[in-house]
């Protein structure tokens, strides 16, 4: 499967908006009221066409991801279902159990498993295959097979 196309001109554009975004919430005691967060938030609309961005998701961004990375993950398209092969959906699950993906990268294949699968909750087979009925050290076999056994059909 191919990566997806990420416009590298609105990079640097949208991290400084995610990076104004998290210092107001950081700064202003009033955020609710914050006229210019509304302001940066619809700029964020606009620059990636989606239109369920929140600005909460910005907040203290450095405790868990670095600005580039979440910058990347913002501008990445949402994921529409393609009918991937069980050997197309095997290999996303393979590269992120081997951490081959960056983490925007690792994102982006979470939505499309769950895209592709119907599966809201991908990332606990992979990251907590105990909390799916699985050993917590299952073969990424088993993990695979957990997850193609459990999706759902697309209507």
């Amino acid at each position: 499967m191919k990566m997806p196309y990420i416009n590298e001109s609105k990079l640097v554009e949208t991290m400084e908006i995610i990076d104004k975004i998290a210092n107001i919430f950081e700064n202003d005691s009033n955020v609710e009221n914050n006229q210019e967060l509304v302001t940066l938030e619809e700029c964020l609309k606009k620059i990636t066409g989606k239109s369920d961005i929140q600005s909460q998701e910005f907040a203290e961004y450095w405790s868990w991801t670095e600005l580039e990375e979440l910058a990347r993950s913002v501008l990445m398209p949402n994921p529409v279902f393609q009918g991937l092969t069980d050997k197309e959906l095997s290999d996303i699950i393979i590269k992120i159990s081997e951490c081959e993906y960056s983490e925007s990268e690792t994102d982006y294949y979470i939505k499309v498993l769950e895209c592709e699968t119907g599966l809201d909750n991908i990332s606990d087979y992979i990251f907590y295959p105990d909390e799916m009925g699985l050993d917590i050290d299952a073969e990424i076999s088993e993990i695979i097979a957990k997850i193609l056994s459990g999706r759902k059909e697309k209507f």
